[in-house]
């Protein structure tokens, strides 16, 4: 009650307070007097880096609330991020295929259900192409723009009541949109029921819960996340600017930096390196061509000098 007190009720501030009653459940939940003590002995128990970042902000606010001093900065620990599959692009164009394998592979489906791959097959193309978030897609998605014939730039428009409000998505791969067959009208009429199939924030939540589980039905063997991933180092690759890049991602320059590209794989230092030396080899190529046309141009010029003084001497 009194967090609605002080914001509006919308599908934002409900999925957030909805994830705090999750996480006070979860790390302080038991019949302990909330004291600055206690709840210092719960953190501690907490090994993983960002759950005890999320459970002492929690403590904060508890104790906030509650009028009590506390300063909880001490437990904190640093930052381990777990190992990430990021997938190439041979590995994103081949596995989109596997959304239809796997509905076409359960004998006892309705013809209806069946269809169904056409949802995440969909979804799976905007990730792969705009890097998004999985929530991004299903909550307020304008399918009517991402299909208009006014679209010239092929943006995906994220609704503002999403994460970090409203952005325009330019594709990091545009010539996956026509290989991925993604303004295709049947998928897209699939994706607008599943996407506006849901009224709470917590369906919402079960929704973007699905994507990650038909990813694994699939046998996807990397996760929607991933995907968002391969386009911040992608983007690197391509040589978009840090800015562009993060802005295109709806985060900071500091997330962009901090945490997505650091899952910047040897294979990709070595990408990177070659394009780098090619250029550079470019550069080279050009430098010594345009000598050689210098060279060649003194040359006529020096042949036309002589042939013009020739001229005048013959007339002489």
């Amino acid at each position: 009650k009194r967090y609605f007190e002080t914001r509006k009720r919308t599908i934002k501030s409900e999925n957030t307070f909805n994830s705090q009653l999750r996480n006070l459940r979860y790390y302080f939940g038991g019949e302990e007097v909330i004291t600055v003590s206690n709840l210092r002995e719960k953190i501690k128990i907490i090994e993983s880096s960002v759950n005890r970042i999320s459970a002492i902000s929690l403590a904060n606010i508890l104790c906030k609330m509650l009028n009590i001093e506390a300063n909880f900065s001490d437990l904190k620990i640093s930052y381990k991020p777990k190992k990430r599959n990021i997938p190439n692009d041979k590995q994103i164009l081949s596995s989109i295929c596997l959304f239809r394998n796997h509905y076409n592979s359960i004998s006892k489906m309705s013809p209806s259900y069946r269809e169904n791959w056409r949802i995440y097959q969909t979804i799976y193309a905007l990730l792969a192409i705009y890097g998004l978030r999985p929530r991004e897609i299903i909550n307020n998605p304008d399918l009517n723009w991402l299909i208009s014939s006014e679209n010239k730039h092929n943006t995906f428009k994220v609704h503002e009541s999403n994460k970090t409000g409203y952005r325009e998505v330019f594709p990091f791969v545009p010539e996956w949109i026509e290989i991925f067959d993604l303004k295709n009208q049947e998928n897209i009429e699939k994706l607008r029921i599943f996407s506006s199939s849901w009224k709470t924030a917590n369906q919402l939540k079960d929704r973007v819960a699905t994507i990650a589980n038909n990813f694994r039905y699939a046998k996807v063997t990397f996760t929607p996340y991933d995907l968002r991933h391969a386009c911040a180092i992608r983007a690197h690759l391509q040589g978009v600017p840090i800015k562009a890049a993060a802005n295109n991602l709806g985060h900071s320059i500091q997330m962009h930096t901090k945490v997505y590209q650091q899952w910047f794989s040897l294979e990709n230092t070595r990408k990177a390196f070659e394009q780098t030396f090619e250029q550079v080899n470019e550069v080279d190529v050009l430098k010594d061509e345009n000598s050689r046309l210098k060279k060649r141009v003194a040359e006529l010029e020096h042949q036309l000098s002589r042939q013009s003084l020739y001229g005048m001497m013959q007339n002489y």
